[in-house]
Order: C-alpha cells, then structure tokens, then sequence
C-alpha cells in the first residue's frame, strides 16, 4: 500500500470519505508517519547493513567519535571495512575499571562503547590511521511520507510506501485511528476514548506494547544483542 491507500483506508474506517473532509489530509499524513515510527520502535523492524548514510561511515585518523545517523536506534554490529572480526561493544564502566586511561589510547580500534555520548559511537582505542566503519542497525524510516497523490504509471514510479514490510500496511490504520478518536478535532467531535483505547490494543497486538525513551536508551547504551531483545 501506499501513502495515499493508507489514507483511503483510513479515511473509510472513520467514515470522512467526503470533501471537505473532518480531518485534513496534513493530519491524516501526520497520523501515518506517527503509526510507521511508532511500529518501527515497538517491534525494531528495519534492520540495515546497506544504506550508505546510515550504515558507512568514513573515519579519518584520530577521530575518537562516530556521529550515528539520526534514524538509528540500536547498533547491533560494528566492523572495520577489510577485518573478519567485528568490533566488541563495550560499555564504559567496564573500560574503566579494566583499562583505566583507555580515552587516550592510539591504535586499530578493537571496540567500540555505545554509552560514551549521546548519538554517538566512541572507538577504542583512537584509530591512528583512517577507516571505513560499516554498522549493522536497527533505525526508523529515513523519511517521513508527504505526497499523498495515487502515483501513476509502472510500480517503480511509486513514491511513499511506508518502509516496513508491505503485510503490515493495513495495521498502521490502526494508530491512525488511535490518534483520530484520542484528540478532539478543532471543528468536529471526533475524541472517543473506548475507541480510542480499542484501537491501541489492536496496534499493540499486531507491532508490542509501547516502547518508551527511556526503554530505548537503556537498550541502545546497555543491552548486549546476542540477548535478543533487538
């Protein structure tokens, strides 16, 4: 499905199928890049090793800070372009109780410490030469869908499809129509708290239960993927 089926589907569950609408096409947008992240956060479902922004990152000698693309929500790997052996994550606390002095060590990196600094990857120990890091991630959509216009013409003109895998497009109406009946419309009575709730549980029981910052924090910083939980 695309951006604007979505909105269709959306459209029809709501029963605001007709111009001039209730709730606007801005809004209706609004609702389905909402319902995409929100899915992406619940049940990590966009896993990249391939996109050059996101995953390829050229490192000069001496830089001791790998800034993460803005998507990226977990790093599960990390690999020096032309090494067999990924790069072990490591966490702070610990690289100060073994290695006390570590920040200024120079070397090939042998790790990496996700906690050093928000939005960033610290390499140990500081690369004296430069390097090409290649990230396997977990990360939301690269950007948000806007063009709610049926495309026309052969599939590959087909712009806004949401990311995440085409069997769960429907289920994205859902948090739409969460976010629909959670809030009072301007103009109209739209706010209905049992559907409101119903609705969310349809969402959770297709993409998890929520997943809040702090989670994620925790998660990206602290947790060791070979546990599972992304």
């Amino acid at each position: 499905m695309n951006l604007a089926e979505i909105v269709a589907v959306f459209r029809y569950e709501s029963d605001d199928e007709v111009a001039p609408y209730k709730i606007s096409n801005t809004r209706a947008i609004e609702f389905a890049n909402d319902a995409e992240n929100q899915a992406c956060r619940r049940a990590r479902l966009l896993r990249d090793a391939s996109t050059e922004d996101v995953c390829i990152y050229t490192v000069d000698a001496d830089d001791e800070t790998v800034p993460l693309h803005a998507s990226v929500l977990f790093v599960r790997r990390a690999i020096v372009d032309g090494e067999s052996r990924p790069l072990l994550r490591k966490f702070m606390a610990d690289m100060d109780a073994e290695r006390p002095g570590w920040e200024t060590e120079v070397g090939p990196p042998i790790a990496f410490i996700p906690d050093f600094e928000s939005g960033k990857l610290r390499l140990y120990p500081i690369p004296e030469e430069g390097l090409t890091l290649n990230l396997q991630v977990i990360r939301l959509p690269l950007a948000p869908m806007v063009d709610i216009a049926y495309a026309v013409g052969p599939p590959e003109v087909l712009i806004d499809i949401p990311e995440i895998p085409a069997r769960l497009h429907r289920e994205l109406v859902y948090w739409m129509l969460h976010r629909l009946y959670s809030k009072k419309d301007s103009a109209n009575e739209t706010r209905d708290d049992k559907l409101a709730d119903d609705y969310e549980r349809r969402f959770a029981a297709v993409f998890g239960p929520a997943s809040s910052a702090i989670d994620e924090t925790w998660i990206s910083e602290r947790h060791d993927p070979e546990d599972g939980v992304f």
